[in-house]
């Protein structure tokens, strides 16, 4: 059985050196608002649920926000690939069974100390 919980960062715009498919905050959201062609690898997606963090719908309005009133450590405003979201994904196999509640509340628990 494999389980997993992936976290990783985004920009608002994908950096020019990212790799192909590379992801920004807004093609973020639209997977995890199931917007038809942002999740291409789920064949039939459910209804997002949220567990922690920001609502769905403010989300990239809140990122955009908070990225236009930061500076670097020169006073610059910052470049729009600086990272400005931090979002994961929980995942087990069906298997897990009844087991996925304790599981996904431990992953809850765990993020939230981090």
């Amino acid at each position: 059985m494999h389980q997993f919980i992936h976290v990783n960062s985004y920009s608002l715009s994908t950096p020019k050196k990212a790799k192909e498919g590379g992801h920004s905050v807004k093609s973020i959201v639209g997977e995890a608002n199931r917007v038809p062609g942002n999740h291409p690898h789920v064949k039939e997606p459910l209804p997002p649920v949220l567990l922690l963090g920001k609502p769905l719908d403010v989300l990239e309005a809140n990122c955009e926000a908070w990225a236009s009133s930061m500076t670097d450590a020169s006073g610059r405003k910052l470049r729009k690939d600086a990272l400005c979201l931090v979002a994961g994904v929980v995942s087990a196999p069906v298997e897990i069974g009844e087991g996925w509640q304790a599981f996904r509340d431990e992953s809850v628990a765990w993020l939230k100390r981090k």
